[in-house]
């Protein structure tokens, strides 16, 4: 009997610590609002836009954090006019350079000259000490692809022979 009695007691102290153990294994779950708790922690004002996302304003642009079951996507898009081809291989440099971040061209079917321009990276995190850990890097990751874009597309549009930049002026005004 006390045998039994030494085993049923084992056994509910090892239930208790299991169910003790989930309970700290759920309460480190990455959520959205922790996600906007660590946005906050790193100094920008979090919202959550009609479709769920989270989003936030850095300077004058907005970036845009989906999460969905450990898959956490930070990203910026912006309206660029130019050469489409130009900003294409423009993009694949500056991709090439930073492995971590994706850009994507989209062409606007009834603009000839504009394009929107996403730079995301993506990344995988389930509990909210990993998400602490790397937000930060990966925000600074995202906007030095942006930063890299902007001076690769400054420095074409200055090397460009004066003459050309004036006919393109002169037949397609902005």
């Amino acid at each position: 009997c006390a045998i039994v009695v030494g085993i049923v007691l084992f056994f509910v102290r090892w239930m208790h610590r299991k169910n003790i153990e989930a309970e700290v294994f759920k309460s480190r779950l990455l959520t959205k609002e922790k996600l906007m708790d660590i946005i906050r922690f790193e100094g920008y004002y979090p919202q959550l836009d009609e479709e769920g996302d989270i989003i936030f304003k850095i300077d004058s642009g907005t970036f845009n954090v989906e999460y969905n079951e450990a898959k956490l996507t930070l990203s910026y898009g912006f309206l660029m006019s130019g050469d489409e081809r130009e900003i294409r291989e423009l993009a694949t440099q500056v991709s090439d350079n930073i492995i971590m971040s994706k850009i994507f061209i989209t062409t606007l079917p009834d603009q000839d000259k504009e394009v929107i321009v996403s730079i995301s990276l993506d990344t995988y995190c389930v509990y909210d000490y990993e998400c602490k850990k790397v937000f930060a890097a990966y925000l600074r990751i995202v906007k030095e692809t942006i930063a890299r874009f902007y001076r690769g597309y400054e420095a074409r549009q200055h090397s460009k022979d004066p003459q050309e930049l004036r006919r393109a002026d002169i037949y397609h005004p902005e």
